[in-house]
Order: C-alpha cells, then structure tokens, then sequence
C-alpha cells in the first residue's frame, strides 16, 4: 500500500534484497566451516595426559621463617617522671616539634622542696648531737686524767684531800661557765622553736595561697625582751626568732620589714636558714657543756664541794675510775615570748664508744636521705633525651603520678628523626633455634609495597607461654629514609634462616616426599618418569636439587596450586592446532564466519 509519499512502495523492494541474500547456498557453507572445525580438533587434539611442566634451571633457593611484626623508630624515647608528685605544668602537645634538653612537664616542687628542707633539719640534728657527745666524751677524759693521782712505783703515795670548798676562783668560772650554758640552752630551745615555725609556714605559703593576716602585739618577756611572731601577708615582713631571757643569751635576728609576701622559695630559704641557725646552737650547747664538765672536775662536784682523795697503799698501782659526768640543763618554762624563765635539773650522760658509733650512723642515714630528696627534687623536669615529634601526651596539670620506670607506662613518647627503625616479632618455640643474630629478613611495611633488607639484631631468651602456644621476640634492624616519623605499623616478616645463591634448582611445588625420600617428574617429549633426588636449601618458591636431575630438563608440577615461576610450561597444547580453521572459515567469504574463527583460534591458544 502507498500512503502518498512513495515509501510503500519501497519497503518491499528492501525485503526482497535480504532474502536473496541468504540463500540455502551460503546456509550450507557455514554448516560446512563449522563441521570442519570440529574435525580439526578432533584430529588435533593429544590423546595423553597434560602435564604443566618447569625447566630445571640456575637460581637461588631461600628458607625463610615468616612472622608479623611492628616497626619503631630507634630514636625513640618513652619518657617517665622517676619521682612521685603532682603535674604542676604540661607544655608539649602531640605533634609538636622539640629540641633535646627541652622541658616537656614538670611536677609541683613544693613537697619536694619541703622534703629536702626537712631532710636538712634532720642531718643537722644528728651532726650536733655527735658533736654533744664527742665533746663531752673529751671532757670525761679530760677530768680523769687531772683528778688521777702520780704515784712512784714502790713509794706510798697519798692524795691530800681537798678543802671542803673549792677556791673562789674555781667557783666563780664555774657559775660564770653554768650562767653561759643556761643562755645558749634558752638561745638554742628559741632557734628549734623559730625553725619549726619556718618549716610550717614555708609548708603553709608553699601550698596554699597566702592570705593577709593581722599580726600579734609584740609581747615584752620578764627579762626585758621583746618577741615578735612570724606572720605573712600583703605587707609583713617575717618576724625574727624571739630573744632569750635575763640570762645573758643574745637575741634572735630581726624580722625583715617589706611590702610584698614571700613566695615559695623564699619561704624555703628562710626555713633552711632557720635550721643552720639551730646547727650553730645546738654546737655552742655542746661546747659549754664540754666546758662545764672539764672545769666541774678541776674545781670539785657541782655543789662546789670536793671530796678527799685516797690514800694509796704502798707499791700499789692507784686505781683511776672514770668519773660520770653531771652537767647542769635548763628546762624552758615559756618559750612563745623569749623571755621565760627555766628551772635548772641535772642531766647525767656516759657517753661510750659504741654511742658515737650509733651518733655517727645516724648522720650516714640522714645524708643519704638529703641527698635522695635532693635528687628527687632534681627530677620534677621532665626533660626531652632527644630531638623530634611528640608522639603521645598522657599528662594533665593536677593529675598525681607514680615514680616510672623504662617498663611503665610512658607519660610522654617522642618519635627522633632519622632512618634507623626497629622491627619488633617473635617466633615460636620450635622455630626459634633456627634463628640467630645477623641473619638477614626482609620486611614488607603494610604502608608501602616496598621490600626492605634487615638484620637479626637480637633473639631474646625469656618466652612468653600462652595457653597454646610459647614464643621468644626478635628483633630485626631496617634502614628506610620513605618510612617517617611514624611508630607502630605493622609488617610482614620474613628471617631468611637457611639460603643458596647460583645453584640448581626446580619448583618447590615439583618435589614431592615420600618417606625420607624425594621425587621429580621429568617429561621427555611423550617419555614421562620419576627420578629420585637429593635437596638442599628448600624455599617457598624453589627447591636447591644437590643430585637427580641437570639442568635443562623439565619436571612436573606436583601440585598446581602452588605458586610456579614465570618460565613454566605446559606440554599439552590443548586447542592450539585450530589456528589454521580461521582460514577455512574465511574461505567462504563471509565476513562474520571469519571472525568467528579467528575468535575461535585466540581462544584456544591462550
């Protein structure tokens, strides 16, 4: 039918062109290309079994023990405070740059300065009490020698006894010597008493804030003295150690006027001068108790009364006995106003040998507990070993703190700079003879392809056991300047435990055992055979052959899963004959017949 346009009349002449195109003629000649097709193949293909074979060639067989590990950087420094306190400033932050000897934190010197103080007032006062009883061990001898009488061996010698009362001169040294004593006494109870108060407010100031407080009266004492107590505020000074009685004692030093408070530091100088002020007492003490004694033997007992001498025997040796020593004390009645009044006792004291020993270990122990709490006071910076990154802050401002150790946790880590990493693995129990410092390892970073060479730097010998398992860590040196400064990834580890370079060697995957012995495949042409050999070095990839096969020959693969060198083979061609069957495709001129084939034939040969 023709709508008016003409294209009716066109459509049918189309139709027809098509079919006279396919004819039963050219029908018949693809039937007949595709039947030669599979003659060919049929007549082509092998009839044997297919073998994938592998040359015996020259290589390099590696045994390996393969593991995970973590890389670390060799500059890198896990950092702990080795003292106990309070974090008084943190100042670094991750990723920050830091230069060696840089103070990352420090902790709150405070108590650790007030340690070191009160390890000071504890040495002083050993060191004058060894001094007290030296002195006075010296006066005992002293007295016994002058009060032995001299006798000539074989006469009768006989002591006179002495007057019922001493000369007025022995007499009055004595009372000056007791009046002297009296006032260092009240001078040194004045200093122990000024020296505790320092303690306490350098304690006080060095804790908490200071606030303005209103300071006391000063208070005039009975003998004439006047005492101030020691305040801090916004514009008090520090009052001075309060003066002694009427005995005759010298006054304390003067408080310091001033219009601003004392910090922390000052509070603890102040303390520390306090304290050596109580050391100078405490020895002037003992130097005139030293003196009382020697002077109390020359002049008679302390009531100022002698006792006659004894009569020796003749020819008879005197008897000398050691006198104990009585020296007089006071007892401070009130100390807050400086001026009170004591009453006098008697204090007796036989210092022996074995007691200077204990006084001098007593001042052993408190040296070495100023100077650990001088060290202690030393150690509150946290200070940087080395140059780098800051790679980790577990500290905050308030927060208590052990002392640390390499082995604790650290609080801050800084990651160095530089190529020298470190490898850390282990291996387990039945492996670990293998390996051995100094072997060589390649390690494949998770972070980057890249194979890198390391050494076995060390094996250790302390296995950690789990429930299945022991294992022993090894670590492995690495050179990489691609790595950065980067700590903790992971990687594979491979520890080359046995190797051979330039040797004769066939596919891991070729060597089959059975038993203690081992066994190839060779394929000679359609000639296939098994022939026992002798290995070597076995590696994952290639296995070293000592005897059994030559070079050149080709062997089959045991097991075709495993991984195969690139060189290998295969025996049976498979469709590889077909590529002949494009040509009589494209004998019938037929262009999709043609592609066909040749389609065909890529298929089959790859």
């Amino acid at each position: 039918m023709s709508d008016g346009s003409g294209r009716g009349a066109v459509a049918p002449a189309r139709g027809a062109a098509v079919r006279d195109h396919v004819t039963p003629l050219r029908v018949l000649l693809v039937v007949i290309v595709a039947a030669a097709l599979v003659v060919a193949w049929v007549l082509t293909r092998p009839s044997g079994t297919a073998y994938r074979t592998a040359t015996v060639a020259q290589g390099a067989a590696m045994a390996t023990l393969d593991a995970v590990g973590t890389i670390t950087p060799v500059q890198q420094a896990d950092l702990t405070f080795p003292v106990a306190g309070k974090v008084g400033t943190v100042d670094v932050a991750v990723g920050q740059q830091v230069a060696a000897g840089q103070v990352l934190a420090t902790l709150d010197p405070t108590s650790l300065q007030a340690a070191v103080v009160s390890a000071q007032a504890t040495l002083a006062a050993a060191q004058a009490t060894l001094a007290s009883d030296e002195a006075l061990q010296a006066a005992v001898a002293t007295t016994a020698t002058a009060a032995a009488p001299a006798a000539a061996p074989g006469t009768t010698a006989t002591t006179t006894p002495s007057s019922g009362s001493g000369s007025a001169a022995s007499k009055q040294e004595v009372a000056k010597l007791q009046a002297t004593l009296v006032a260092d006494q009240k001078q040194q109870d004045a200093d122990a008493t000024a020296a505790g108060a320092a303690l306490a407010e350098a304690t006080t100031v060095c804790t908490t804030s200071s606030t303005p407080a209103a300071s006391p009266p000063a208070t005039t004492a009975p003998g004439g003295t006047t005492t101030t107590s020691t305040t801090v505020g916004p514009n008090a000074g520090t009052g001075g150690a309060s003066g002694t009685g009427g005995a005759g004692g010298s006054g304390g030093a003067g408080g310091s006027g001033g219009g601003t408070p004392q910090t922390c530091t000052e509070a603890l100088a102040s303390a520390s001068a306090s304290h050596a002020t109580l050391v100078t007492s405490i020895a002037t003490v003992g130097k005139d108790e030293a003196a009382l004694a020697t002077a109390m033997g020359l002049g008679g007992s302390s009531s100022g009364t002698g006792s006659g001498g004894t009569s020796g025997t003749g020819g008879a040796a005197p008897t000398t006995t050691v006198p104990t020593t009585t020296v007089p004390t006071t007892t401070a009645a009130t100390h807050a106003t400086g001026g009170g009044t004591g009453t006098s006792s008697s204090r007796t004291r036989a210092v022996t040998p074995e007691q200077l020993a204990l006084d001098q270990a007593d001042v052993d122990v408190a040296q070495a507990a100023l100077a650990t709490a001088q060290q202690h006071a030393g150690d509150a910076n946290l200070v940087s070993p080395l140059a780098g990154t800051i790679g980790s802050v577990a500290l905050t401002v308030g927060q208590s703190v052990t002392a640390g150790s390499p082995s604790s946790t650290p609080r801050v880590v800084v990651i160095g700079s530089g190529s020298d990493y470190e490898v850390a693995t282990s291996v387990p129990v039945t492996s670990v003879a293998q390996v051995t410092v100094g072997q060589h390892a390649l390690v494949t970073p998770d972070s980057s392809p890249t194979v890198l060479d390391g050494t076995v730097t060390g094996v250790g010998v302390l296995g950690t056991s789990t429930t299945s398992s022991t294992t022993y860590p090894v670590t492995i040196a690495v050179r990489s300047a691609d790595l950065g400064q980067y700590s903790g990834a992971s990687a594979s580890v491979s520890i080359v435990t046995r190797s051979a370079v330039a040797v004769t060697t066939v596919p891991t995957s070729a060597v089959r055992t059975v038993g203690s012995t081992h066994l190839v495949t060779v394929v000679d042409g359609t000639t296939v055979r098994s022939v026992r050999v002798t290995i070597g070095t076995v590696g994952a990839q290639r296995t070293q052959i000592l005897a059994g096969v030559t070079d050149g020959e080709l062997v089959s693969l045991a097991d075709l899963a495993a991984p195969v060198p690139t060189s290998s083979t295969t025996t049976r061609g498979g469709l590889a004959g077909l590529a002949g069957a494009g040509g009589l495709g494209g004998a019938g001129g037929l262009g999709g017949t043609g592609r066909f084939g040749g389609g065909f034939t890529r298929a089959a040969g790859g």
